[in-house]
């Protein structure tokens, strides 16, 4: 498929003055819709970078490998994973929700080899 390198310029709705520029390159036929929901993205991405680098040292390194890079990289955005599921599992008092509190994560009772479970039969 041939792709195509487009302009997308966007005005800012608060302030009409404020235009930013972005280079956009799209499969040919890709809808508009579609290129500025993958713009929108390009925030969220950006905040998730930033929150690696200043909790779990994403540009923390000194490496001269690209296997030593590989390792630092992947260990930050796991660390980076770990810390939003706690982050989401925990509510704003510090409890986990009712789904996960404890009694709830217990082994659930099996029954003994080659007893019967289930209703009788009539």
């Amino acid at each position: 498929m041939r792709s195509r390198v487009l302009l997308l310029v966007r005005r800012s709705i608060s302030d009409p003055s404020k235009i930013a520029y972005f280079a956009v390159h799209a499969r040919t036929g890709t809808p508009i819709a579609e290129i500025i929901r993958v713009m929108g993205l390009r925030w969220a991405i950006e905040d998730c970078f930033e929150t690696a680098k200043s909790d779990c040292g994403l540009d923390h390194y000194e490496v001269r490998t690209w296997d030593a890079w590989h390792r630092h990289i992947t260990l930050a955005m796991a660390a980076l994973a770990f810390l939003t599921i706690t982050a989401t599992r925990t509510d704003t008092r510090g409890e986990l929700p009712p789904l996960a509190q404890a009694g709830e994560d217990e082994e659930p009772e099996m029954p003994e080899k080659g007893a019967v479970t289930g209703s009788p039969a009539s």
